[in-house]
């Protein structure tokens, strides 16, 4: 999938094991599809995003909105 593929690229890929890098990927798609789902998400900053255990915790979220100009 693309979101494996974005992981794959990242340092931090190689200290994931396979499942975790599954389930990230899983995150990843998740996030893709609420911004494509809302298109007034401009900005989505998620940092650090702590992988621990059989879970994934986003510690902090920024997220900006613009109104679609019509």
């Amino acid at each position: 999938s693309t979101a494996m593929s974005m992981i794959a690229d990242t340092r931090a890929a190689a200290a994931l094991t396979a499942d975790s890098h599954e389930r990230l990927a899983d995150v990843v798609t998740r996030i893709a599809l609420l911004a494509s789902d809302h298109p007034a998400i401009a900005e989505l900053d998620l940092n650090p995003v702590i992988a621990g255990g059989n879970r994934f915790v986003i510690v902090d979220a920024r997220l900006r909105v613009e109104v679609p100009r019509a």
